[in-house]
């Protein structure tokens, strides 16, 4: 390091009095098209809008089949369906039945993966049943529960509850085993009650593997809510898409198409800020920035 490249501290003052401490002068400023570059949303934003141009431009020449509408006719679709209600009532019914069924099951995956985290006979009790039934495909089990329930909306939201239960569950108790050890000995030897290890040791610990289970959650229960109302022709997005399908209405099919990706994208992006700001301090900018 040579002389030129340290430079005094100044009191803040503005004195040119030293306080003992060198520090390095600032490199050279990032340019803005350097800037622009390292962050991830103008890349993003840029590949996604050639991409969007290039279907256009290939629309208007000509090159796409009949059924694949352009994204300037899918927009006005969009438009014109939520002018007239038909988006609006399915749109309202299947973010119902997705909530219900993503909070019970998202909200027990992560109770039960903590208990079975802290308590070893809770993990002997749960995991073995987990680990049978993870594999099995919960929309598969849609038409048992028909059966008993009926192609309702507690059948629907019951069978996206279990298909958000294990990622979250999965994460959690994940969450809990990476805890450093002398953390648990510190609170047991400062005489921490059971409650209160809970709330400041295992809590905070399992919090980033938490939330990666709680978004694979989400993305999963707007999968299932297509898939349910698909199957029991209920009112919804998913009964609106399989619908126009049939009956050749592209563009109806495409509008609800649209307006499923872009509840999801709304959804995942709040559930990250919250992330973001429930968990400053953590280690997780993989995990909340997706």
């Amino acid at each position: 390091m040579t002389v030129d490249n340290v430079a005094i501290e100044q009191t803040p003052s503005g004195d040119a009095e030293c306080t003992g401490r060198p520090r390095l002068a600032p490199g050279p400023r990032q340019g803005v098209l350097q800037r622009a570059v390292t962050a991830r949303w103008p890349v993003a934003v840029l590949f996604t809008g050639c991409l969007v141009g290039v279907w256009q431009i290939s629309g208007v020449l000509g090159r796409l089949p009949p059924y694949v509408l352009t994204p300037a006719q899918i927009v006005g679709a969009v438009w014109s369906y939520a002018v007239d209600g038909t988006l609006l009532g399915a749109t309202v019914d299947s973010l119902r039945r997705l909530a219900v069924g993503f909070a019970v099951g998202a909200g027990l995956g992560v109770t039960v993966g903590l208990l079975a985290g802290m308590m070893r006979p809770v993990n002997a009790l749960v995991s073995p049943l987990v680990s049978f039934t993870f594999p099995l495909p919960k929309i598969a089990l849609f038409p048992a529960i028909a059966l008993w329930l009926g192609f309702s909306d507690r059948a629907i939201a019951l069978v996206i509850a279990l298909a958000c239960f294990y990622p979250a569950f999965v994460n959690a108790l994940a969450g809990t085993r990476g805890i450093d050890p002398s953390h648990l000995w510190v609170a047991d030897n400062l005489g921490a009650s059971r409650w209160r290890v809970f709330w400041q040791v295992f809590f905070p610990a399992a919090l980033p593997r938490m939330i990666v289970g709680v978004r694979i959650s989400l993305a999963l229960a707007f999968v299932m809510v297509f898939a349910t109302e698909a199957i029991s022709s209920r009112p919804g997005l998913g009964f609106v898409i399989v619908e126009s399908y049939q009956f050749l209405r592209y563009d109806r099919m495409y509008s609800a198409i649209a307006v499923l990706a872009i509840l999801g994208l709304i959804a995942d992006r709040l559930l990250a800020l919250a992330a973001r700001r429930g968990t400053r301090g953590h280690d997780i900018g993989s995990i909340s920035r997706g």
